[in-house]
């Protein structure tokens, strides 16, 4: 938008390199004022943004929040209680009103999971690199001044430099609630400790980008309570519109905002054994939910530029299964697609995790007798009923759903009406 076009219904995010932002896309489903994407360069640019009488109101990523704070005539008294600002309000004699909108957001998402932090003892796990993320909803310090206004009992906060291996000390295994700020390549290549944390009951995922990231995962598997970082970008999203609109509508609107996004950014994952019609029924959900399709074997092909039993015979099975693994990692970054994986994709454990973060994984199932086997090298070489012994376990732990491919449109079908 032109700087000086003065529009008092638009709203924005104000922060220093802003791509990729999802901002946008949260408020359009909330909110149907305008939401700019406002980058400057320094604090100089900064302030010119906040002062200028363009916006109504504006988020304001953690780079900038000091600076806003700074400029503020007035504080709710959240933030006065925080002693932080990430939204600031034009009020009518054009003076900025400070809010946080943030802490709204991480109290019903907390709310919403069943996790209760007053009397807790909480841990605080951080990467630095992403607290510092511009997309980051929270600071370590908003965190903990948050923290300590829900009662928690304790509260302790430990760094974790990515590459390196997390060390917990006693006050850290003592923990009942632990919060993470690490970032998603971190979770995926170098897990916690879990089981030496024996009283750990929930986990809390404030950096994650994926709508699952593997700590969530393994929460989940433990019986533990989460949240996401994902669920509170989409609180945090409904709470500025609360703001900027004067109205309470949180629980309904974000509740509806966090299935809705997940639904359509969720991708669709087929696995199973090959042959058993994983392409076919992708290529025809694409077509029917008008999304882009992705079969992880032609992306192998593509890559290397041979077919698939060329790979094997050439350059053998773990060439094709690191190349296979690159594929899967491009893949499961993207968000409402359709994707058919190969038949061992979901051997390593790295392809389950990454497949998962984003995606539903629907495992295909057919009789082995009905398996296509034409090019299918490991198929051919080792038959249907060893490899299914060798790989069901893996289909298994990793499936969310089951579909049988009894025909492809009733396998299409069935996916289409899973709720």
């Amino acid at each position: 938008m032109p700087d000086d076009l003065e529009d008092q219904s638009r709203r924005g995010l104000l922060g220093r390199s802003l791509a990729g932002s999802r901002a946008p896309e949260f408020h359009a489903r909330i909110d149907a004022a305008p939401y700019d994407l406002l980058e400057a360069a320094d604090d100089v640019e900064a302030r010119r943004l906040l002062l200028a009488p363009n916006h109504a109101a504006l988020n304001v990523s953690p780079v900038y929040r000091g600076l806003a704070r700074e400029l503020c005539a007035h504080l709710s008294p959240r933030a006065r209680a925080i002693g932080a600002v990430d939204t600031v309000l034009r009020e009518s004699d054009g003076t900025l009103c400070g809010e946080h909108a943030s802490s709204a957001a991480l109290e019903f998402v907390l709310r919403r999971a069943g996790i209760r932090t007053a009397g807790r003892r909480v841990l605080i796990v951080t990467d630095p690199a992403c607290a510092s993320d511009e997309s980051a909803p929270l600071l370590v310090p908003d965190l903990i001044a948050l923290l300590k206004l829900f009662g928690a009992d304790t509260i302790a906060l430990r760094n974790w430099p990515r590459g390196t291996t997390f060390q917990p000390d006693a006050a850290a295994l003592s923990c009942e609630i632990l919060f993470s700020l690490v970032d998603p390549e971190a979770e995926f290549n170098a897990p916690l400790p879990w089981d030496e944390f024996p009283k750990l009951e929930a986990l809390v995922d404030l950096c994650g980008a994926p709508i699952r990231p593997p700590f969530v995962l393994e929460a989940k598997r433990r019986g533990w309570k989460t949240a996401s970082g994902f669920e509170l970008r989409a609180a945090a999203a409904a709470a500025s519109a609360e703001i900027f609109q004067g109205r309470s509508f949180l629980p309904a609107v974000t509740s509806s905002l966090i299935a809705d996004l997940r639904r359509d950014w969720s991708n669709i994952v087929l696995i199973g054994m090959p042959g058993s019609g994983k392409t076919t029924i992708g290529k025809v959900l694409a077509h029917r939910l008008k999304r882009r399709f992705i079969d992880i074997d032609a992306w192998v092909e593509d890559e290397v530029g041979k077919p698939t039993h060329r790979i094997y015979r050439e350059d053998g099975e773990a060439f094709f299964r690191g190349v296979e693994s690159e594929m899967i990692r491009r893949a499961s970054t993207l968000r409402g697609v359709v994707v058919a994986t190969g038949g061992g994709s979901c051997i390593r454990a790295d392809n389950r995790l990454r497949l998962a973060a984003n995606g539903t994984l629907w495992w295909v199932q057919r009789p082995l007798e009905k398996l296509a086997t034409a090019d299918r090298p490991i198929l051919q070489s080792q038959g249907a009923t060893k490899l299914w012994a060798e790989r069901e376990a893996f289909y298994r732990s990793a499936a969310d759903r089951i579909v049988t491919a009894a025909s492809i449109d009733a396998a299409v079908n069935q996916i289409l009406g899973a709720d």
